[in-house]
């Protein structure tokens, strides 16, 4: 006989056991700061959250966290100063990344904006951050608005996002913006944007990615601060009108320019403006091994007074190795295009590191301070010689030339054109057309020869993914003449970003 009573457990047990093991894993939560309540489950948009359980101001019970949790914030809504500091406490692992973004089919208003996170440029409680990552591993921030920090506190504190030691950490599609420094703090050293505290860590694997970084906005009392990104490393990102644009970090393929604290007054003589300062492999106190530092594709323009629009310091020995090319660098005053800095900070090496430097082009203007193309900052100090320095296929329009010496123990500088300013305008090569080539007859056309460098992404290629080598060599300088380049992948413009195809985290 069937028994019936014991056919239907062998189907049922199965289904419970498997819908509970799916519920103990990863789950989707949704937040909604005008119209959830921190007393629902959060896993619809009908039952949202009104904030995340880390955040300041939730009010709800007890979150238990699985790695690869999702949490949807949505769109167009704000949350106030009383919610931060938000203090992601737990992380993803391998194949189960965190997410903290949008949904763009849920948000408030007529259209989707992002999700805000505003500091209203007043004390924050629980630490002084507005998201605090600390040292997570496996998470992506994704389309949020964070604004409005304000850092009370000086030296190595407080900022818009803030994280100790973190390990594939992704930030995409961010705007962050309109930081400041109360008018007492005395030593900035860097906060107020994107500020990583990596001392004894290296960042490499921590990427912000298609977002905007810009202070443009800070108009009230107090003063500017610090650096857009500090301690990691950007691509495909636009980072504007701050003090500093990236502290120990990498970029490639990114838009930079108005970086300067002219107007807005130095007020830390321990602190100084770079646009891309790069110690070997964005790294504090970590010796990178054979990882190299690669700077590429990037345009970087109207550098104030400060340090010189790149600064690369290989510190770390004899052999460590940055690479710097296709990058368009123009209306400098100070330090010229690049600045190679040698301090090892305590260090004894006899000499450190070797710096490639090919296929760029970097026009100082007529207010460039007397300073030339690229530049060894003088031995001495605990600073040793440059170990080796490669520059070729460079295009230099500068009135007081191309390199400017230093102690250097092998040098090659070669195939490079140098031109003033009147030359170079002369030739068609001007700020209206980003200084490319107009013709095959133009100087840059044919000069170079070809770069071997199997460690370079994109080597290949001019900095609008054209490939190299049109006519009968490799051109000089950061654009191939006779190519139909590819187009560039867009960056932020106007605080949306276009033509942008993500996948699901």
């Amino acid at each position: 006989m069937l028994n019936w009573k014991s056919l239907l457990l062998n189907i049922v047990v199965p289904i419970v056991a498997f819908s509970t093991a799916a519920g103990a894993g990863a789950a989707t939560y949704y937040i909604d700061y005008a119209g959830g309540a921190d007393g629902n489950d959060g896993r619809s948009p009908d039952t949202a959250w009104k904030a995340h359980p880390y955040m300041a101001c939730w009010s709800g019970g007890e979150y238990t966290h699985a790695a690869g949790d999702r949490f949807i914030f949505k769109g167009g809504v704000t949350w106030p100063n009383r919610c931060f500091q938000m203090s992601i406490s737990a992380g993803g692992q391998a194949g189960k990344v965190d997410y903290y973004g949008v949904d763009k089919s849920w948000f408030r208003g007529s259209s989707w904006e992002r999700p805000i996170f505003n500091g209203e440029h007043k004390s924050l409680a629980n630490g002084g951050n507005i998201v605090n990552l600390g040292s997570q591993k496996y998470v992506r921030m994704d389309n949020l608005d964070i604004r409005g920090h304000r850092t009370f506190v000086g030296g190595d504190q407080t900022a818009s996002i803030r994280y100790s030691c973190p390990k594939n950490v992704t930030m995409s599609n961010l705007w962050v913006h309109d930081w400041s420094v109360a008018p007492s703090v005395t030593k900035d050293n860097g906060q107020g944007g994107i500020y990583g505290h990596i001392a004894g860590c290296s960042p490499a694997t921590v990427w912000v990615e298609h977002s905007k970084l810009s202070n443009a906005e800070w108009t009230g009392s107090g003063r500017q601060s610090g650096a857009a990104l500090r301690g990691g490393n950007c691509r495909f990102c636009e980072i504007h009108d701050a003090n500093t644009g990236i502290l120990h970090g990498t970029m490639h393929d990114s838009h930079m320019y108005n970086i300067s604290n002219e107007g807005n007054g130095s007020f830390d003589s321990s602190f100084h403006t770079n646009s891309l300062y790069i110690d070997n492999w964005a790294g504090v106190g970590v010796n990178p091994g054979s990882t190299p530092a690669l700077i590429y594709n990037n345009y970087i323009h109207h550098v104030g007074s400060g340090s010189g629009a790149i600064y690369p310091n290989p510190r770390f020995g004899a052999d460590s190795t940055i690479y710097i090319y296709n990058n368009l660098v123009h209306d400098v005053s100070w330090l010229g295009a690049v600045n190679i800095d040698t301090y090892c900070y305590g260090c004894s090496h006899d000499s450190v590191g070797k710096v490639y430097i090919w296929n760029n082009t970097f026009q100082v203007g007529a207010n460039g301070n007397g300073f030339k193309g690229v530049r060894v900052t003088p031995t001495g100090n605990s600073r040793p010689p440059l170990n080796k320095l490669v520059m070729q296929n460079n295009h230099s329009i500068n009135d007081n030339g191309f390199w400017g010496g230093g102690n250097v123990k092998q040098r090659i500088i070669e195939q490079n054109l140098s031109q003033t300013n009147a030359q170079a305008s002369a030739s068609g090569y001007k700020t209206a057309n980003q200084f490319r080539p107009q013709s095959s007859s133009s100087p840059t056309v044919d000069g170079g020869a070809e770069i071997s460098c199997p460690s370079c992404s994109s080597i290949n290629a001019d900095r609008l993914r054209s490939a190299r080598g049109q006519g009968q060599s490799w051109d000089l300088g950061a654009y191939e003449f006779g190519g139909a380049p590819v187009a560039e992948i867009p960056k932020p413009t106007n605080l949306t970003v276009k033509s942008l195809k993500l996948d699901s985290p």
